[in-house]
């Protein structure tokens, strides 16, 4: 039920939530002896897998993973194994102790499922996987992503019910009156058929405001069996996820009976407390049934685990209305999985509290797809302070001093967008109890159409609190319409492909526009912004009559300043209105020029940044996508670009000091804009950008970069991506001795197995590693043709016998200085069983004349095989000469500048490496010099007995741009 977040992974965000969330998953306590049993490696063994940012070791269960096998591999999945080699060596690397499916109970989605909903999801295919090797969870989860066989892998995260401290003095359930439940209660209290999902600490199952409402399952009688052969024993009321102890958590059938079901019996109350009893409170589901679902140790009720596999459970056993008071760190692919579950195998709607941190950021599960996400009001319809609001926040209900059943038959006051959740989800159960055949989505919108507008009770967050606070009353008794646009793309107007929205782009915004209650008639969208640097170009479609269910693919138009900033958000409104009446607006927002672009156009899919940097946009690798080679292994930790003239001056934007995170130099920024795409290409995919050395501050050498990357579909030409590096020097002084390379960290499966070489042939480096069915990749040298190559093979750990120096502690600017100036000086790395392996390969040294520019090129280049990598780079060098060699200016960066300067009598010209005419020309332009040259020596040019004075020398390459130096005769 929130809006759509579209994304690409580690590039740029297309289409997000109206904030970014960094947000949530289950938060897992540390297991005893499994977490961090040895001090962390100095860099991780994969960079496949993040945790999210302000995650600590309290967040998550260290030695437990949770992963999704791929659909390829769903027959080799069953519930105690997983017959995929690659998956096998991870886990054997791991010393996995134990491997479970997540969800065991769940069915794959039928044919016919899959027909009614293609977004049906399969969790059979879901598994946790406990370890003990010293591993931290995220470098596992990476190990478990590199090996190409799992849509995603990440830790077991624990979540936290989420309220604030209660005061006993508020007036006692004031919100029935608010949200005019009272007034509902009349037409409609509920139904015993309708059943309300409490995933949470636990309910207190015999208190006496809450006992008549608990849902028994009368197949599965307590026995000791499993009656029903649904794969729980004894589920008769309820399940707890967890079990006694938060540090060995094992599931059972006791969903209470410990105080640390304080939090969920206050939240089990709010929903459905029995009414009409003469007794305590009353629920605002009056007589809608509660399933518990804990998730929570008896040990220990301040965290939440399992809370996906309770959605799971409750969806499975006929929960209409999932309640999920709690948020977490992380926002977990397992998450958006099992509310999709929910949602669309099971008809279920999921209602989640927004967090109470008073920003526009809802926590997960606030931040997923397809929930109903609740902020809280107080007793005027004021947003509480604490209550997270923006676009995802749809419906707001009171969530302060909520009076409601506390453990051990009593009652208190609470509050939290914890209370505010259920008191929702009360009120989705007597809309479903009135409307048996809605869909819990349909149920979700029914609540949201119907609210009371609060802008007016809180002017300063006027369009950012939903449709405002739920009207129950209103919920039940009116037919509204409701219309949301699905699945948003942006589109590049003229090829209709996706594209992000880069400075001067026209574009379309593509959605999917479903009518999910009461047909419209005449229906229009009309989409607006607040920002100065988007226009729309088409505002306004019309969307005709829609019915239920109906959808319609429409677009609308927009362009993109081309003076836009990089990285700045572009927010969006879609407006609704039909000729009925029906009026509804719809947030969202577009991440405008991002600073970096994907590169997928072949087999080798990385990223080019705007920075020097490749592969990744940051250095602890969340943005970006390494470099995948044929939907395999990521084979890269960090490359870049290195431009130096001395120990002291190298341009870097790369790693510093191995900490972790790591610490990286940042020298290179941006100039008129970010990475773009070429307007007419050479190539099936290209960008180009311009950037400055500006950031070294005084120790900028300084250099402006023109940069290209190409990749090209076609076969034979898939496996590798090119970069072309134009040198120019902007100052008014020489630039001597420059040298220009990539500094390439691979990591090729497991990292310290990894060995690199050096094919000077093809002026090729490459790495790859001992384990078996490895990867091979590698950078070659392309151009200049006349350059002499430089490389280094490093070994990352200093300390190994016979290494010279290695980058486990720093790689300072001498030592990126030594690796990139002084030829090949060192060819291999990982001798023996390999090691952490890193490589400099570049070309040097050039002299620039003021103005002056040289064009150095590499392929980025990978294999399946050391002569299947030969070959691509083989395929590199021809495609590179016969598309793109004719295009780069020949300059005097390539050559050595004529010497003695100042002359008195005699000049020479170093070797140039290509054959064309030698000039000198006087002061007054006049030619006194002219000669061929094959370019294969120096060529001794006389000036005796020529006046003193500035002389130019002109060399002009047969086929090529002419190239000058100022010299001076004395």
């Amino acid at each position: 039920m929130s809006q759509a977040a579209l994304h690409q992974r580690g590039g740029y965000a297309l289409l997000m939530s109206y904030f970014n969330f960094l947000l949530a998953g289950l938060l897992l306590l540390t297991a005893p002896g499994l977490a961090h049993a040895s001090a962390p490696p100095t860099k991780p063994l994969s960079a496949s897998y993040h945790l999210p940012a302000g995650a600590t070791a309290a967040d998550y269960r260290a030695g437990v993973v949770v992963f999704r096998v791929t659909d390829t591999w769903r027959t080799a999945c069953s519930a105690g194994s997983v017959e995929v080699p690659a998956i096998q060596r991870v886990l054997t690397r791991l010393g996995a102790t134990r491997l479970e499916r997540v969800f065991p109970h769940s069915p794959a989605p039928t044919a016919a499922d899959l027909k009614r909903d293609p977004r049906c999801v399969d969790l059979t295919t879901v598994y946790r996987a406990a370890y003990s090797a010293p591993v931290p969870v995220d470098q596992a989860a990476g190990l478990l992503l590199d090996c190409g066989a799992v849509r995603y892998a990440e830790p077991d995260f624990v979540g936290r019910p989420r309220y604030t401290p209660n005061d006993p003095s508020a007036p006692q359930q004031y919100a029935l009156a608010q949200i005019h439940a009272l007034d509902a209660w009349d037409v409609q209290k509920g139904d015993t058929t309708v059943l309300i999902g409490i995933v949470d600490t636990g309910v207190d199952l015999d208190h006496p405001d809450l006992v008549a409402n608990l849902q028994r399952n009368y197949a599965d009688p307590i026995n000791g069996l499993d009656d029903d052969n649904d794969g729980y024993v004894d589920n008769y009321l309820g399940w707890d996820m967890v079990g006694q102890f938060v540090h060995q958590p094992s599931g059972d059938n006791g969903a209470g009976g410990s105080p640390a079901t304080y939090h969920g019996t206050h939240v089990a109350g709010c929903a459905s407390a029995v009414a009409d009893n003469n007794i305590g409170v009353a629920g605002v589901g009056f007589r809608c049934r509660i399933l518990p679902i804990k998730c929570s140790a008896d040990d220990n009720g301040g965290f939440i685990l399992n809370g996906y596999p309770g959605i799971v459970y409750a969806a499975d056993h006929g929960c209409d209305i999932i309640n999920c008071s709690w948020g977490s760190l992380g926002f977990p692919d397992l998450g958006q999985d099992a509310i999709d579950y929910a949602t669309f195998n099971r008809n279920a709607l999921v209602v989640t509290a927004a967090g109470n941190n008073g920003v526009a950021d809802p926590f997960s599960p606030a931040g997923f797809e397809n929930v109903l996400t609740v902020g809280a009001t107080g007793p005027t319809d004021v947003k509480v302070g604490f209550s997270n609001y923006g676009v995802n926040t749809e419906v707001f209900a009171p969530g302060l001093q909520i009076f409601s059943t506390l453990w051990n038959d009593s009652y208190g006051n609470n509050s939290g967008t914890s209370m505010a959740s259920p008191v929702c989800a009360g009120a989705a159960g007597l809309v479903k109890a009135q409307f048996p055949a809605y869909s819990g989505e349909q149920v979700g919108q029914q609540l949201r159409m119907t609210c009371d507008n609060i802008d007016a009770q809180n002017p300063a967050l006027a369009g950012l609190l939903g449709r405002g606070r739920i009207n129950v009353m209103r919920a039940i008794t009116e037919q509204p319409s409701a219309v949301r646009c699905l699945r948003k793309q942006v589109l590049d107007d003229a090829t209709g492909l996706p594209t992000p929205p880069a400075a001067g782009a026209i574009l379309l915004i593509r959605g999917t526009f479903k009518s999910i209650l009461k047909p419209t008639t005449g229906l229009n969208a009309t989409l607006t912004t607040t920002s100065a640097a988007v226009t729309i170009r088409q505002g306004t479609i019309a969307l005709g009559n829609l019915g239920t269910g109906q959808s319609v693919i429409e677009t609308f138009g927009i362009s993109i300043s081309p003076t836009a900033p990089a990285d700045v958000p572009a927010r969006f409104t879609i407006t609704y209105q039909d000729q009925a009446g029906y009026t509804d607006t719809e947030k969202f927002e577009i991440l405008l020029n991002p600073s970096f672009r994907d590169i997928t156009a072949n087999l080798v899919h990385t990223t080019i940044t705007s920075k020097g940097r490749i592969g990744f946009n940051d250095s602890q690798n969340n943005q970006g996508l390494g470099m995948v080679y044929a939907n395999r292994d990521n084979l890269l930790w960090e490359c870049g670009l290195m431009v130096g003239i001395d120990s002291t001056h190298v341009s870097n934007t790369l790693l510093h000091i191995a900490s972790y995170p790591p610490i990286a130099d940042d020298h290179f920024r941006p100039v008129g804009g970010p990475v773009r795409a070429v307007t007419a290409p050479r190539a099936d995919q290209e960008f180009t950008g311009l950037m400055s050395d500006a950031g070294a501050g005084a120790a900028a050498l300084p250099v402006l970069i023109r940069y290209h990357t190409y990749a090209w579909a076609a076969p034979g030409q898939d496996k590798y991506v090119i970069f072309s590096y134009t040198l120019r020097n902007p100052s008014p002084r020489p630039l001597a001795n420059v040298y220009a390379g990539l500094y390439a960290d691979w990591d090729i499966g497991g990292a310290i197995t990894n060995k690199a070489d050096w094919d000077a042939t093809r002026r090729l480096g490459y790495a790859y590693s001992n384990e078996p069915d490895s990867a091979f990749a590698g950078i070659r040298l392309l151009a200049p043709a006349s350059a002499q190559p430089t490389y280094r093979a490093i070994d990352f750990n200093a300390s190994l016998p016979g290494n010279p120096w290695g980058a486990s502690d720093t790689f300072t600017l001498g030592e990126k200085w030594r690796a990139l100036s002084r030829g090949v000086s060192r060819t291999q790395a990982g001798l023996g069983r390999g090691s952490d392996v890193a490589t400099v390969h570049g070309a040097g040294p050039f002299t620039l004349a003021p103005n002056d520019s040289v064009t150095v090129v590499f392929a980025l280049v990978a294999g399946n095989t050391l002569l299947d990598l030969q070959a691509a780079s083989d395929a590199a060098a021809a495609n590179y000469q016969q598309v793109l060699g004719q295009a780069e200016p020949f300059a005097a960066a390539a050559l050595h500048a004529p010497y003695p300067n100042p002359s008195s009598g005699r000049l020479t010209l170093p070797a140039t490496g290509r054959a064309g005419t030698v000039e000198v020309f006087d002061g007054r332009g006049s030619c006194v010099v002219r000669r061929r040259t094959t370019g294969e020596t120096a060529e001794v040019l006389p000036l005796m007995g020529r006046s003193a004075g500035l002389y130019i020398v002109r060399f002009t390459a047969t086929g090529g741009r002419a190239t000058s130096w100022r010299v001076a005769v004395e």
